[in-house]
C-alpha cells in the first residue's frame, strides 16, 4: 500500500481511527506514519483541530502531485513493458469532464481495430498540456491547449464552449420579476465592483478554465471573501447552485439551477476543445485516427 492510500483513506473515513480499520493497521499505527510524513515535508496535511478531520492547502496540493506521479510512473511502466512485449502504448491526456464522457466511445471503436495497442488514460493540469506532449509523458492530448506559434503540434478541435460568470440568484443582481433562465441567452452586465468582497469558487488547474478566470480577477482587481477551489466542472455547478459563490464556467447547454449567467467587458465568453499530438510523433497515423474517432463521439454523444 502507498503513501497516497493512507492519506486517502483518511480524507474519505474522515477519521483516522476509522482510516485505520479500514486499513487493517492500529490506530497509533496510521498516526506515527501521518507524523513522520509531515516532519518529512515538513509541514501539515491535516488540521486536527475540526471534526471530522480537514485535508490542509498542502494536503490538497500533496495529494494532486502525487496522483501525478502515480500516473507517470504508471505510465512509465507501460510503456516499457510495451517495448518488450513489441507492442504500442499509448497515453492520453484528458480534462476530466471530456474525458469520462468521450473517450469510452472512441476507444472501443478504435480498440476494436486495433489490438496491439494498449492504453493509459491520465487527467493532468491541462495548462500542462503541451509542456507534457513535449516531453513524451502523454502522446494526445485531449481537452484546452494553446497551439499559439506551437509549430510542432498538429491539433483537431473538438468543441466550441461557451464560458461565462455565473452567480447564484440570491444574490439579487436581477430584479425580483425578472427570469433568470433569460440571462442564458443574453448575459446581465455586471460590474467588477458587484463582485468585490463576494464569496468566490475558483476553477482548479485540471478544468482549463483557471488561467481565464484569474486574468479576470486581476484585471478588475477583485476582492473575494472565502475561497473554495474545485478541479471538477460538475462539482463547481453544484456549488454555485448552492449559493457558496460566483465562479467562471462552461455554460454550453444551460445554467445551473439558480443561478444568472453575466458578462464583464474583456472577458472571453469562448474557448477550443481539441485534441493534439507532436507532428513527428512515431505513431502520428494512428493519433489522427484516435482523434478522429473522439470528434465523432463527440457528435454522437453531444
Amino acid at each position: 500500500m502507498n503513501q497516497l492510500e493512507y492519506i486517502l483513506a483518511v480524507i474519505e473515513e474522515k477519521s483516522i481511527t476509522k482510516a485505520a480499520k479500514r486499513l487493517y493497521i492500529t490506530q497509533p499505527t496510521l498516526t506515527k506514519y501521518i507524523n513522520q510524513l509531515e516532519y518529512e515535508y515538513g509541514v501539515k496535511f491535516f488540521d486536527r483541530s475540526t471534526t471530522p478531520i480537514r485535508l490542509t492547502e498542502a494536503g490538497q496540493l500533496y495529494i494532486e502531485k502525487k496522483k501525478m506521479m502515480i500516473e507517470e510512473e504508471r505510465s512509465l511502466r507501460s510503456q516499457l513493458k510495451s517495448i518488450e512485449d513489441k507492442k504500442i502504448t499509448l497515453t492520453i491526456g484528458s480534462g476530466h469532464t471530456r474525458g469520462e464522457k468521450f473517450l469510452p466511445y472512441a476507444l472501443k471503436q478504435f480498440c476494436d481495430l486495433h489490438s496491439n495497442v494498449d492504453f493509459c488514460i491520465t487527467f493532468p493540469d491541462e495548462i500542462d498540456f503541451y509542456k507534457k506532449l513535449k516531453s513524451g509523458a502523454i502522446d494526445l492530448a485531449f481537452g484546452v491547449i494553446d497551439v499559439t506559434n506551437n509549430m510542432d503540434i498538429e491539433y483537431l478541435e473538438m468543441t466550441v464552449e461557451s464560458m461565462g460568470i455565473v452567480v447564484p440568484t440570491e444574490w439579487g443582481f436581477l430584479p425580483q420579476d425578472a427570469d433568470p433562465s433569460l440571462t442564458f441567452q443574453h448575459p446581465l452586465p455586471i460590474t467588477a465592483d458587484m463582485l468585490n468582497g463576494r464569496d468566490v469558487i475558483i476553477p482548479g488547474r485540471s478544468t482549463g478554465a483557471d488561467i481565464t478566470f484569474m486574468e479576470m480577477l486581476s484585471k478588475y482587481n477583485i476582492q473575494f471573501g472565502r475561497v473554495i477551489t474545485a478541479n471538477n466542472m460538475i462539482i463547481l455547478r453544484e456549488l454555485i447552485q448552492y449559493g457558496l459563490g460566483y465562479s467562471f464556467i462552461s455554460v454550453n447547454k444551460q445554467i445551473p439551477r439558480n443561478c444568472i449567467l453575466c458578462s464583464m467587458p474583456g472577458i472571453s465568453s469562448k474557448r477550443i476543445g481539441r485534441c493534439a499530438y507532436i507532428r513527428s510523433h512515431p505513431h502520428v497515423k494512428l493519433l489522427r485516427e484516435l482523434s478522429g474517432m473522439i470528434f465523432q463521439s463527440i457528435k454522437l454523444l453531444g
